[in-house]
């Protein structure tokens, strides 16, 4: 890494041992503005997380009566059809369905690819 290579990096190998070093020299490198959006992605799961354990789901903009969101799934008229992994980014369907259901399941996947970089698991 180039950072590693500058006087800063040979005071950080001095210091740290060298694994250590490396992140501390990572960290320095990395682009504060990546920096920051993994920190309110954090933020945000922290917040979606304790209204979770609260019992509260959050309504997407469209179909807000019907569909929903927590920490763990989607819910279509209050049935889980699809399964979440927020640390994966990943969300797997849960079966087939109602035209209505499939309807609400490809929004809420298109709505988690554009806003939060989640794959679908097929």
């Amino acid at each position: 890494m180039e950072i590693i290579k500058t006087t800063v990096g040979h005071h950080l190998t001095n210091l740290f041992p060298e694994n250590v070093a490396f992140d501390i020299a990572t960290f320095l490198a990395e682009d504060p503005e990546e920096r920051r959006g993994k920190e309110e992605y954090k933020t945000m799961f922290e917040t979606l997380y304790a209204a979770t354990k609260k019992g509260k789901k959050r309504k997407f903009d469209r179909y807000c009566k019907n569909l929903k969101y927590d920490a763990f799934g989607v819910y279509s008229y209050d049935t889980e059809v699809i399964k979440l992994n927020w640390k994966h980014k990943t969300a797997k369907r849960l079966g087939r369905w109602s035209p209505t259901t499939s309807r609400h399941m490809n929004y809420a996947i298109n709505m988690l690819e554009m806003c939060y970089n989640f794959t679908e698991i097929k």
